[in-house]
């Protein structure tokens, strides 16, 4: 059970952040969690073959008093996905801060408000001015830190987790071959420096849930989407740009380079192949 339980939450979680093409995940109201949680359990059962007859473990699921049965399994993986998105929230209580110079003052809860209001805050600036340049959207820096932060601190973390499924969406020369940062991931991520930013404004304290946030999430998740679809060379390299950054990941072919002009490009002759004691370390 604790097999199952555990990859029930391992799917959720991949749902939760959009992985899982066939669902259009909400993460910010309880019936959206509560839905991810109860596809999980049913989908972990048919894959481990416990679906298959009146008795098994999808259908006590389906059918069994809620209450005694799928409720507590339901309950407990919302209390992980919960638990999973507030880390985005943590992180920018302490990097959003720092990252945007805001002060606990008057003049620092206007400047909050002001970048709410004019939705600068995720935006790169101008090499002159140094002020938000509303053409370079999610080019802010604290966007890429927060990125850092949330999606690629470890191992396990999201962008090292599926980075083999982090596919570009740019499918032309080079470029097909780049990973890019998703843009559900990334709207979460930009979401809780707008709930900061919030926060900070009212110098008060919101749950990072419900109608508090929801609206901020949807109209990134748009934007994110309006500009893959519009500017789809722009969204890659945006994209591409934080999940190097982020990962540290620094690929082959990239930037017009071609496999064939990188295997043309190596000295092919001057590798050896010496089969010695010495662990293929170059003789001096």
């Amino acid at each position: 059970m604790d097999r199952f339980i555990g990859r029930s939450i391992d799917r959720a979680l991949a749902t939760l952040l959009g992985r899982n093409a066939d669902t259009d995940p909400q993460p910010f109201s309880s019936g959206g969690l509560e839905a991810i949680a109860m596809d999980a359990l049913l989908v972990t059962a048919a894959e481990d073959g416990l679906d298959t007859g009146p008795h098994d473990l999808a259908t006590r699921i389906r059918e069994d008093d809620e209450a005694t049965y799928s409720g507590p399994l339901v309950t407990y993986i919302v209390q992980r996905l919960i638990a999973f998105r507030s880390t985005f929230k943590e992180a920018a209580i302490t990097v959003v801060p720092t990252e945007l110079q805001l002060t606990k003052t008057d003049a620092g809860r206007a400047r909050a408000r002001s970048m709410i209001d004019d939705l600068t805050y995720h935006c790169g600036s101008h090499q002159e001015s140094g002020n938000a340049n509303p053409a370079q959207p999610y080019r802010a820096h604290v966007v890429q830190t927060m990125v850092t932060a949330t999606l690629a601190k470890n191992a396990t973390s999201p962008l090292n987790k599926y980075a083999d499924s982090l596919t570009s969406t740019y499918m032309e020369g080079p470029r097909a071959q780049e990973r890019e940062v998703p843009a559900l991931m990334l709207a979460l991520v930009v979401t809780a420096i707008h709930a900061v930013l919030m926060e900070w404004s009212r110098n008060s304290k919101d749950h990072f849930s419900g109608n508090n946030v929801e609206g901020a999430f949807r109209s990134h998740l748009v934007m994110l989407n309006a500009l893959k679809d519009r500017k789809p060379l722009y969204y890659h390299r945006l994209t591409h740009d934080l999940f190097q950054a982020a990962t540290g990941a620094q690929p082959l072919a990239t930037h017009g380079l071609s496999n064939e002009e990188i295997i043309a490009a190596t000295a092919w002759d001057a590798i050896t192949e010496d089969d010695d004691d010495d662990g293929g370390q170059p003789s001096i």
